[in-house]
């Protein structure tokens, strides 16, 4: 069975261009990427703060599972995936040239649409104009945030959420990526941690979130709050404890470019197995309401507690393999964790290792892109990993 091959034509800096590209590729995919920005402009400012996408985006170029493209010489594919947003594409003509080559294409939205409708309503329509040469050929639409229905876009093709995954650096480098994606853990196996929170506080709206919950966990009598991530790698599963251990450990400094060197954070390396030891994690929104935190939390059998489970696409239910905060009742939530007993943990747990076996690691993950993409044969099976 050869490999399927697929196309992005990436127009705009997005770290989930290098999502996309490596996660169809880590599953078996040919794909071959074209990105109208040169890979010296992403580099020339990918180091300053605030500059991350470009960074991700730049990864493209040196992949080895990844072909970057001449645009003028796209090769045949099974599926285009082209971006469409806010910015037109800057040689119509290479685009016209990949939909030639293209089987099936499919565009992909990556407007933000999680500002107020009209706002979303009007920037979808300049969307549309902007790329209505296009669109007329396109038979299907990948959402990048907010909602599916009711956008002019959708009127015209079928879409489909894009969901999440973890971070880029889980997929890039080997150390990260072999923690990440170990499959090691027993569902049936206590863990000493309830519930962690670890990471970045910001923006001011979680930082508010965090402080409130952590002053609502400081006051509950059978809560046992560590912050050092050493105290569960040293041993703590042996230990003989009533109350419920709860890691947290929110940075301090929350847009600090050297991260992760500190030392009130878990190392990135490190970051799965403590998850491991943990049986929920709390996932606030962030700069935006998704976040790596929960698929990253699904890989290591942890059950997350997220208030949007319909962005992820990947059948996320609430007390059957998440815990979702309605209203912003995040207190409620927390406490849930709190008060669930073992037996329902470990039911759940047994549930989010079928579903990361389903949709999260590389094979499912790919197969599931391939059916948004509208390509429903399989991908070889010596390719699961």
């Amino acid at each position: 069975m050869r490999a399927c091959r697929v196309g992005l034509f990436a127009i705009s800096v997005n770290r989930n261009s290098y999502l996309i590209a490596k996660t169809l590729a880590a599953g078996g995919c040919q794909v071959s990427v074209h990105c109208e920005i040169p890979r010296e402009s992403l580099l020339a400012r990918h180091t300053e703060q605030g500059q991350a996408e470009r960074k991700y985006m730049s990864w493209l170029y040196n992949d080895n599972e990844i072909q970057v493209i001449d645009p003028l010489q796209p090769p045949e594919v099974d599926v285009l995936l082209y971006e469409i947003g806010h910015h037109r594409p800057v040689s119509p003509a290479a685009l016209e040239l990949w939909m030639s080559r293209a089987r099936g294409i499919v565009a992909w939205n990556t407007n933000d649409n999680e500002r107020s409708p009209w706002t979303n309503f009007r920037s979808e329509l300049g969307t549309l104009a902007k790329f209505w040469p296009y669109v007329w050929r396109t038979k299907g639409e990948i959402i990048q945030s907010g909602a599916v229905r009711w956008r002019p876009t959708s009127f015209f093709m079928r879409a489909h959420r894009q969901g999440y995954f973890v971070h880029p650096n889980f997929l890039r480098e080997s150390e990260l990526h072999e923690q990440m994606f170990e499959r090691g853990w027993d569902p049936a196996a206590d863990r000493p941690v309830r519930l962690i929170f670890s990471g970045n506080p910001e923006p001011p709206t979680r930082i508010n979130l965090l402080r409130q919950l952590q002053h609502f966990l400081s006051n509950r009598h059978d809560v046992n709050i560590l912050t050092g991530y050493d105290d569960v790698l040293a041993g703590l599963k042996g230990q003989a404890n009533k109350k419920k251990n709860v890691l947290w450990m929110a940075r301090a400094g929350g847009e600090d470019p050297k991260w992760h060197l500190r030392d009130d954070i878990i190392p990135p390396a490190k970051y799965p197995a403590v998850t491991r030891h943990c049986d929920f994690v709390i996932c606030p929104p962030g700069h935006e309401r998704k976040t790596h935190r929960v698929i990253e939390s699904l890989l290591q059998g942890a059950i997350p507690a997220l208030d949007c489970p319909e962005e992820y696409d990947v059948g996320l239910k609430d007390g059957v393999n998440c815990i979702v905060v309605n209203g912003g009742r995040w207190e409620q939530g927390v406490a849930r964790a709190l008060d669930y007993n073992s037996v329902q943990i470990k039911e759940m747990r047994n549930e989010i290792a079928a579903l990361s076996k389903n949709y999260l690691h590389h094979y499912g993950a790919a197969s599931r892109w391939l059916r948004r993409l509208g390509i429903s044969e399989q991908l070889p099976k010596q390719n699961e990993s």
